[in-house]
């Protein structure tokens, strides 16, 4: 750097010879100080307790009574060494000294109330630091973890638990040993890290020839007050003149020990020696006190009272003092000027115009010798500082400049050419610049430094530079304009730094925090902050996708009256306050409501966010939006519950079905020898009544047995496609007859209803008992509302309900408004002879048989009800693809006595009366009993016109297989098919002879009947 040094002025240097008349007047007037000191009062005695023993670290106070600055204050001042029984501060309050000198522990006695003043600041920095050997591997306080660290618990060590905290080191992280005050205790590797005083213990250390490191807590922002001198609230208030006057003297004497240092280290080998410090000890000492004064920078004595509130938060969250302590009244204020003055010429009027005439007369020799004394302490101060100033510009990479106007020429330091790449001979000028900088910076700067010469505002720019060894760097300028003599702009000056190791670093924070950034939008996940009063912070991409919201729309409104519904609201707070003080939650489910109204089921994770200290500052919640899998569960629920209902309603079927197929027989056997012996009891009056009562009992049972086939979806029904809306105004009236006048009965028919292939009576019994079981469901007053519809179920419906498939479908509706079902009982009301009408009003086969009947056509029948509120039955048909076009064929007799007929029945009684009825009208009949035999029969009598068959038959082959095989050989053979049992068979098979299908139990007229037709129809 090329600096400019300054040159005394040589009317300065004659100054420093005075004429001799001068000097004997003075000697003469000094013989006087003698008599007028005689006539001053006597010294007030006062007491000063140091911290510790004697040594340089006190050489201020030692030099303020050597040099006569306590009693030319009028002090008498005793100087007292450490008591090792009781602290400073305690042997002042307890009356045993007026002053002492302490460290930070001030606060800590100021917070519990002890009536302490501080009146300076004598160490800027505290004193206490760790120490450890050089040849260690640890550098910095994260590395003490695993180690031995020598420390103190009370409040003197105070500092150095600050750092252990700032750094993250916990009292778990290290073995704690108790100080022993000897630095021999590392030098034996009984410790690894210990608690030195920095004053002091490394010179130990070098003079055992190991060498030490210093770590040091201002290094980790804790930045202690050192020595301080303290005194208490009585002294104030009643010696306040006597404070003022210590004070400065003792400041005075440290001024004086500062700049005379081989002085100081001499007075205190010969007077204050206690601990027999050698020269070199000393000497070590008071270059470390130096620097924890740092007189260049800081005015002797100062106190920063923003400084002693850092210091009060420290120590309270160090445990030494109680939140919210107080410490006013701890930083001395100094008595008011004039009164001082006024008291002190009271006190000394005696001897003032004495004074006065020798200060008048000796002021020039002291001025001169004064001024030398400081031009020379100046002057090496000056050389000090320039020196730490090069060697602080060097280490930070900083440079000086100073860019003109008008004639003066660029200066740049030595550290500018470094930091441009530059050799040292270049000239400082424009053109040399616009080598360097890239693209139009060299303008950019010319600006700056234009705008800020004619604002006055100061400079602060970053630019980039090309080095000539092809190294592109980022610098920062910052620089002060001032003004010339002509009122004009004049100069600018300041400094440049390499800041491209800054640049860099703020560019991969900026790539991390955006890499950060875009994970967080790009995750699908709800990312919520909020603080602790609840308000949104922020919240990614996602939240904005869900809710409906900008973050600009909501940042810094309250996240639960904005998003949560007022139902959940009271739960949702309790749960974020319990949150918020750190109790942790995982997987909670509640709703939030969208911009658009819309609820969301959403599953939080929360957890607190700590500050530094372990202060909560806010809430990060992550958020799953699971709307879409409960409604899932919701609906995968009921898909199984439907699934149970079929199976179990199946289950019932085939129990029931096979039941009602073998009750056929026997009822087809009965109904057959019935109508035989009609014939018989014919004339008898009494055998014709129990005949016609038998008949009966049996037509019911084979009603009983229908409806349970209907159920079970077994009954062979003659289906035909039709328009469903005629079979509802065609039973109308009945449906009007079978309910009270007190029901309203409305009827909604759709227009152009498409057809649906079922059979029509089964319908007209399914409506029927719907409406009996809607009417006992109003028995005062109500509506009932019958209603058909063309509909299309999509894949959603499908998927939603159990065994149903997409496509056309005509809907059937029928829906009261009576007591409703209870829930429990919806379960149940398929289950044939399941009532909940009293004993005899009702069979418990209504429901079940229209659910066979939505069954046997394919459809699906849905029932709805609440209590109280009504029943709704949908049932839906599938739509048929064949036009309407159903006709009456009528009976034609003919003579078919001379046609051969094959029976085929598994029941051998039914064979029998099939046989009988069949031979009394002429026709031949050959009988078989399983597919098998039936097949022989055919195969050795060629001339059969007519098999006659039972469908369910034992062995591998029924009868719709026997009648498949058996049209295969003989094409022309008629076939009629009979069963009161349908399950488990080939439908494909069966829909072809489903219009010439006989159910069973059937009447000997309805066998004959069908035979008849059939053999009358050519094909």
């Amino acid at each position: 750097m090329r600096w400019f040094g300054y040159t005394m002025p040589a009317r300065t240097e004659s100054l420093l010879n005075p004429t001799p008349a001068i000097v004997w007047i003075v000697l003469a007037l000094l013989c006087l100080l003698p008599a007028v000191a005689t006539a001053q009062p006597d010294g007030e005695a006062v007491t000063l307790q140091l911290k510790w023993k004697h040594q340089f670290q006190f050489a201020g106070y030692y030099m303020a009574l050597e040099k006569g600055y306590y009693t030319a204050a009028g002090l008498d001042v005793t100087i007292q060494p450490h008591n090792q029984n009781k602290s400073p501060v305690e042997v002042m309050l307890a009356g045993r000294a007026d002053y002492a000198v302490t460290g930070s522990d001030i606060v800590i006695h100021r917070a519990v109330g002890d009536p302490v003043i501080a009146l300076a600041a004598i160490f800027q920095h505290s004193a206490y630091g760790f120490l450890v050997r050089a040849d260690s591997e640890i550098k910095k306080i994260e590395e003490f973890a695993g180690h031995r660290v020598m420390l103190g618990t009370g409040s003197q060590d105070a500092a150095l638990h600050a750092a252990l905290k700032g750094a993250g080191i916990k009292p778990s992280d290290i073995t704690q040993i108790p100080s022993s005050f000897d630095v021999n205790s590392l030098i034996r590797g009984e410790t690894d890290v210990f608690n030195a005083y920095v004053t002091d213990q490394r010179f130990h250390m070098e003079q055992a020839g190991v060498a030490g490191r210093y770590i040091l807590p201002i290094n980790y922002g804790v930045d202690f007050y050192g020595d301080i001198l303290v005194t208490t609230e009585k002294e104030v208030k009643q010696h306040p003149e006597r404070v003022d006057k210590f004070m400065r003297a003792s400041l005075k004497g440290w001024e004086y020990a500062l700049a005379h240092q081989d002085e100081a280290i001499a007075l205190i080998q010969k007077k204050y020696n206690t601990q027999n410090m050698s020269y070199e000890h000393l000497a070590y000492e008071a270059r470390a006190t130096r620097e924890l004064i740092q007189p260049l920078l800081v005015k002797l004595g100062h106190i920063n009272p923003t400084r002693w509130e850092h210091i009060k938060t420290t120590l309270e969250g160090l445990g030494f003092i109680k939140l919210g302590s107080s410490i006013d009244g701890l930083i001395y204020k100094s008595s008011n000027a004039k009164d001082s003055w006024s008291n002190w010429m009271a006190t000394y009027s005696l001897s003032t115009g004495v004074w006065i005439l020798v200060i008048y007369i000796i002021i020039l020799l002291l001025l001169l010798l004064k001024v030398h004394r400081q031009y020379r302490r100046r002057t090496e101060e000056l050389a000090e500082s320039e020196r730490r100033l090069r060697g602080a510009q060097e280490y930070a990479n900083i440079g000086h400049w100073v860019f003109p106007d008008g004639s003066y020429t660029e200066q740049w330091s030595d550290q500018v050419y470094r930091i441009f790449g530059l050799d040292p001979a270049t000239p400082p000028d424009s053109k040399t610049l616009k080598t360097i900088m890239l693209g139009n910076e060299y303008t950019s700067m010319q600006n700056s430094i234009r705008n800020s010469l004619d604002t006055g505002k100061e400079l602060n720019a970053e630019y980039r530079i090309n080095r000539p060894d092809g190294k592109e760097r980022w610098v920062e300028c910052r620089g002060i304009p001032s003004t010339g003599t002509n009122g004009k702009p004049g100069q600018i000056s300041g400094f440049i730094q390499d800041i491209t190791r800054r640049k860099q670093t703020e560019e991969e924070l900026r790539a991390g925090r955006d890499f950060a950034e875009n994970l967080i939008n790009m995750a699908q996940v709800i990312v919520l902050v909020l603080d602790p009063q609840g308000n949104i912070v922020r919240f990614n991409q996602y939240m904005e996708e869900i809710s409906g919201y900008s973050q600009e729309e909501v940042t810094g409104k309250d996240w639960l009256t904005t998003f949560i519904p007022a139902d959940n609201y009271e739960e949702s707070k309790i749960l974020f306050q319990a949150t918020i003080k750190g109790s942790h939650t995982k997987g909670n489910i509640n709703q939030i409501l969208t911009k658009a109204g819309e609820k969301r089921d959403i599953e939080w994770y929360d957890k607190t966010i700590p500050d530094a200290e372990g202060k909560i500052t806010g809430l990060l919640a992550i958020g799953q939006d699971i709307t879409q899998r409960l409604q899932a569960e919701k609906e995968q629920k009921k898909l199984q519950s439907d699934l149970q209902r079929a199976q179990k309603m199946d289950a019932v079927g085939q129990l029931s079905g096979g039941i009602a197929h073998d009750f056929n027989n026997l009822l087809g056997i009965i109904i057959a020898n019935l109508d035989i012996l009609k014939d018989e009891v014919a004339g008898n009056g009494l055998a014709m009544r129990r005949h016609e009562s038998a008949l009966n009992a049996a037509m019911r049972g084979s009603d009983l047995t229908k409806r349970l086939l209907t159920f079970s979806s077994h009954t062979p029904m003659e289906a035909a496609p039709l328009n469903i809306n005629n079979v509802v105004n065609g039973i109308l009236d009945m449906i009007e007859k079978s309910i009270t006048a007190s029901i309203e009965v409305e009827t909604t028919l759709a227009d152009n209803l498409w057809l649906t292939t079922i059979n029509p009576g089964d319908l007209e019994d399914s409506l029927i008992n719907l409406v009996i079981n809607a009417r006992d469901a109003m028995p005062h007053e109500g509506s009932l509302h019958i209603q058909t519809a063309n509909v299309t179920l999509n894949q959603d419906y499908a998927d939603t309900h159990q065994n149903v498939k997409t496509g056309d479908y005509v809907q059937l509706l029928v829906s009261d408004n009576g007591v409703g079902i209870p829930k429990n009982i919806l379960e149940r009301i398929y289950e044939p002879f399941f009532t909940t009408k009293p004993q005899g009003q009702g069979t418990g086969l209504g429901l079940s048989m229209v659910y066979g009947f939505t069954q046997s056509a394919n459809g699906h029948i849905e029932i709805t009800s609440k209590p109280g509120q009504g029943t709704r039955i949908e049932i839906l048909l599938p739509r048929s693809t064949v036009t309407d076009n159903s006709t009456t064929t009528s009976e034609q007799a003919s003579s078919t006595n001379n046609k051969t007929i094959l029976v085929v029945d598994d029941e051998k009684e039914l064979v029998l009366i099939a046989k009988a009825s069949l031979n009394q009208l002429g026709y031949r009949v050959l009988t078989a009993h399983s597919a098998t035999e039936a097949l022989k029969v055919l195969e050795q009598n060629q001339n059969i016109a007519l098999m006659f068959s039972d469908i369910i038959m034992p062995g591998s082959m029924n009868g719709l297989n026997l009648a498949k095989e058996a049209k295969r050989q003989y094409p022309h053979l008629k076939i009629l098919l009979t069963s009161g049992f349908t399950r488990d068979i080939d439908h494909e098979i069966f829909k072809q002879y489903e219009k010439d299908m006989l159910p069973k139990p059937y009447r000997s007229g309805e066998m004959i009947s069908k035979i008849s037709k059939l053999l009358n129809n050519t094909e």
